[in-house]
Order: C-alpha cells, then sequence, then structure tokens
C-alpha cells in the first residue's frame, strides 16, 4: 500500500512540474529571452536577430 502511495506521489509531481514548465515557457514576457534560459544555440542567435528594438540576450552562452 505504501508503495502505491509513494508512486502516485511522484506521478502527481513530475506531472505539476511538467504543467508548471510548460505554462512557464507559454506566459513569458516580452523583454526574456525567446529561448527560456538557453545558454548558446544557433536557434537562439537566429531568434535575436529577428527581435525588434535590438534585444539582445544577456545569456552567457557563446555567441
Amino acid at each position: 500500500m505504501i508503495q502505491n502511495i509513494i508512486v502516485i506521489l511522484i506521478v502527481v509531481a513530475a506531472l505539476a512540474y511538467t504543467v508548471y514548465s510548460v505554462l512557464k515557457s507559454v506566459t513569458r514576457k516580452k523583454d526574456e529571452s525567446p529561448c527560456g534560459g538557453c545558454t548558446g544555440c544557433d536557434i537562439r542567435h537566429e531568434l535575436n536577430k529577428n527581435r525588434p528594438g535590438g534585444y539582445t540576450n544577456t545569456c552567457s552562452g557563446p555567441k
């Protein structure tokens, strides 16, 4: 019985974290990084080129 409770708690925690991550990525502010904290990929650099207003990303990844 206790094993079932532990498994259920782990599954609920994993689902809660997944929902939190999805909501966080969907509801980001306009001035935040388009990659949600990515530390340096080519897609991030392309997205930053196309952003209006001279947006620069403050991530510490390679440029």
